[in-house]
């Protein structure tokens, strides 16, 4: 998923969350707000930290 793709989702302000890449997703809240979130296990139980709003930082490349 590229920044245009992201811009895009983020205009029709519809309630989601889709995956970027690797445990890392865009959540887009009821507000229209989007933030990252990155979703990983720790001890066999599924976990998720918000990592900031969109738009503040681009999209973080972990390459």
């Amino acid at each position: 998923m590229n920044d245009a793709q992201i811009r895009s989702l983020v205009s029709k302000g519809t309630p989601c969350m889709v995956a970027v890449d690797g445990g890392l997703y865009i959540r887009i809240t009821k507000e229209g707000t989007p933030f990252w979130v990155f979703r990983y296990s720790y001890n066999s139980k599924r976990r998720q930290m918000i990592m900031g709003q969109y738009g503040r930082a681009g999209l973080p490349s972990f390459h």
